[in-house]
């Protein structure tokens, strides 16, 4: 059995956000169907209105949330869940991505997000795409483990 880098599966991570993404255009999928089959955690991201929807179940215990209380939270997700940084900077730079850009091109970038399962902050890589036929992103949260050389 072998493993995958952490390089290896980033790029995994992005190459299933494609293939997502063509099932959903083609209606071949119902979202609620796979998500749980994606390594990461997992969710939509609608711009309108910031809500999260279709978490994966590892998301919901990672936030200690049901798959209601995290569409009903939408703003108030960001403000509980992640820090000042990720807030402020990554997230402008999510809504800045999803502005401009067409449904080609992914983006990845870390945020700091509160692991309410763990009860402490945790680094993560978010990959994701936009998916401008539902208004919305399509990110996957990588938890990387991260070696100081």
């Amino acid at each position: 059995m072998g493993y995958l880098t952490d390089k290896n599966t980033i790029v995994s991570e992005i190459q299933n956000l494609y293939l997502i993404d063509r099932l959903l255009q083609q209606d071949e999928i119902d979202l609620m169907d796979i998500v749980d089959e994606v390594l990461g955690i997992f969710n939509t991201n609608y711009r309108e209105n910031i809500a999260i929807d279709n978490m994966k179940s590892g998301g919901e215990e990672h936030f200690q949330l049901t798959r209601e209380n995290d569409y009903e939270m939408g703003l108030e997700f960001f403000l509980t869940y992640a820090d000042k940084f990720t807030r402020e900077v990554i997230g402008t730079r999510f809504q800045m991505f999803y502005d401009r850009a067409d449904d080609e091109k992914e983006k990845a970038d870390f945020q700091s997000i509160v692991n309410a399962e763990a009860q402490k902050v945790e680094s993560i890589l978010t990959g994701f795409k936009s998916f401008k036929q539902k208004n919305c992103l399509l990110p996957v949260q990588i938890q990387l483990k991260i070696r100081v050389l």
